[in-house]
């Protein structure tokens, strides 16, 4: 390399140095001066010197023999097996597939995951459990060194929460300290669909002179709008998700660069840039704005402990010029300083979780993504109306109301899927549904399993809906005369001041319905009965006795129409309860 390969590179690297903005910065110093403690640091550090000693000495002695008997190599191999069972009971054998929890990469049950966890606990037990502002006699809140976040986020300060919400209470109420009146502070700039524990902080908020912000908010996901409202101001904060929660719609829409020019338009419009990574750490390598190569301008991530990575801590980081000050005053504010540390042995699962995520180089997150993509797509081949997502986990189906969606996740669970239902606030208010987080674990044949149970609830929902008196296809479509699930006439007040009429059940529904329906007007989905006969084909060979009473009964049930919950309350029960792994699924 050349001496002016040299200067270009270093005058590359330069302008990726993130600078908080100078109004920023000088309430910043102002609060710093405002502390009696500025040159200290470790005011408090004789106040909890404790290092639990006794404890740790008496742990010793009561795990004594099960460190001899099991640990490490043998309880690995343990758990391991433990984990595998677990996962068949809860799931398969029980006829239902969870998509309800947002650990899909399922670090929760990784046996090198739980294995760092205890040894941390039995090394350290629980001790350590002070304010966030205390200090040990070593002068840290912690005993753990925190290297592991700065590097692997790529960031220069991080502060550790119980629960994501408290992290992004922290990070808006640092900000909103630092003003005494309405008057000299910020524009907030939001993305409407936002999670509540952002919107929240600041519309609970009261400033010294008692007035409160109010939010301006762009329309959901669009550049364009946020770009036209950040160039109406000379400064004010920007709070974005990467992966919004109830969709999984991607920032942007995955355009990577139409992003990094509106964080760029932020940062020279002296904007703070604040973003939740909450659903996008673990799925992405390791967050969606280290993967896109933007953290350079962000000055504040947060992310909750119980998505991605699996039950670890929640965080805050801070990220440019003068973050240890920025921290130092963050420190101060009461979702910091209210707030308990977190046990050693979280930050043992965080360091392990990290190290395992830098290894695979975002493996299990790259099959999250293709999961969901093969459900998609397949939802897609019958119609249904989804957006495609590119590099989101989550598949949302659009059912109508608040009432329909609950109605709907009740159904799906009866055929063993597990939804979640979102409902308005989180979403529009006739576009409630259900949303299903697809794990990294998930076979082709479960994937499949799930897109048939969809299918067929889609039918029982229209069936039963249109069970009610007065409810008919038409109706449905032109919302006339509705008649919901609890015999109400459907009435709303807010439908007569939009532009767009409210459907008590999305449209897409009823498009289904019909397309897969007979001349009869029963079903015309096979997939669970081929499926069935699949499974049954496996029994048949390994046992044929009981294989040929079972195959009796359940042909004797396919003639009489019964429902397809059959292949998670007998199929899958006796494939996995019975036959254990012998049998293959097909």
């Amino acid at each position: 390399m050349n001496n002016d390969e040299k200067l270009e590179k270093m005058e590359g690297e330069q302008e990726r140095i993130l600078s908080f903005p100078s109004w920023f910065m000088e309430k910043i110093k102002g609060a710093v001066k405002r502390r009696t403690w500025e040159a200290g640091g470790d005011f408090n550090a004789k106040l909890r010197g404790d290092d639990h000693t006794e404890r740790l000495e008496h742990l010793r002695k009561l795990f004594g023999n099960f460190l001899t008997f099991l640990y490490p190599n043998k309880y690995l191999a343990f758990y391991a097996r433990l984990a595998k069972l677990l996962d068949e009971i809860t799931s398969l054998s029980e006829g239902r597939i969870d998509l309800s929890s947002n650990s899909v990469l399922d670090f929760h049950r990784d046996p090198e995951v739980v294995v760092a966890m205890v040894k941390s606990l039995l090394k350290k037990g629980t001790s350590g459990d002070r304010s966030g502002d205390f200090r040990n006699a070593q002068g840290q809140a912690y005993e753990d060194p925190l290297d592991i976040y700065l590097s692997t986020l790529e960031v220069e300060e991080v502060m550790l929460f119980n629960n994501g919400t408290i992290a992004n209470a922290a990070v808006l109420q640092g900000i909103l300290s630092l003003f005494r009146n309405l008057e000299e502070a910020p524009c907030i700039i939001m993305d409407p669909r936002d999670h509540t524990s952002l919107q929240k902080p600041i519309r609970d908020s009261k400033l010294p002179d008692n007035k409160i912000i109010t939010p301006s908010l762009a329309d959901h996901n669009n550049i364009d709008k946020l770009k036209e409202l950040i160039s109406k101001h000379e400064n004010g904060v920007l709070i974005l998700e990467s992966v919004y929660s109830a969709e999984g719609d991607i920032l942007g829409d995955g355009d990577k660069q139409a992003v990094k020019e509106l964080l760029e338009l932020a940062n020279q419009k002296s904007f703070i840039v604040i973003i939740d990574e909450s659903h996008a750490i673990g799925v992405h390598n390791p967050d969606l704005m280290s993967e896109w190569g933007l953290n350079h301008l962000v000055h504040f991530k947060t992310a909750s402990g119980s998505k991605g990575t699996g039950g670890g801590a929640s965080f805050l980081t801070i990220n440019g010029e003068g973050s240890d000050h920025v921290a130092r005053i963050f420190k101060l504010i009461e979702p910091f300083t209210f707030t308990s540390t977190l046990h050693g042995s979280a930050i043992a699962h965080d360091r392990k979780v990290f190290e395992i995520m830098q290894d695979e180089r975002g493996e299990r997150g790259s099959q999250c993504i293709a999961n969901a993509e093969y459900l998609r797509n397949r939802l897609k081949s019958r119609d249904f109306d989804i957006e495609s997502k590119e590099g989101s986990a989550i598949v949302f189906i659009p059912v109508g109301f608040s009432e329909a969606a609950f109605e709907f996740t009740e159904i799906l669970k009866k055929r063993g899927v597990i939804g979640s239902a979102f409902v308005a606030h989180a979403t529009p208010l006739d576009k409630g549904g259900v949303r299903l987080s697809i794990p990294a674990k998930l076979t082709q044949t479960q994937l499949d399993f799930i897109f048939e149970a969809i299918m067929e609830s889609v039918q029982e929902f229209m069936k039963t809906l249109l069970a009610k008196e007065g409810n008919t296809l038409e109706s449905l479509r032109s919302n006339q005369h509705v008649v919901r699930f609890n015999d109400e006439a459907f009435q709303d007040p807010k439908a007569k001041v939009r532009q767009e009429p409210l459907h008590y059940v999305d449209p897409n529904f009823i498009l289904i319905y019909e397309r897969w329906h007979n001349k009869e007007g029963e079903e015309s989905i096979t997939g669970y009965q081929d499926y069935l006969r699949k499974c049954l084909g496996n029994i048949l060979d390994i046992d044929p006795k009981n294989g040929a009473r079972i195959h009796q009964a359940l042909s004797a049930g396919l003639s009489k129409g019964l429902p397809g919950e059959l292949v998670g309350a007998v199929t899958i029960n006796v494939v996995h309860r019975i036959f254990g792994n012998q049998v293959p699924i097909i």
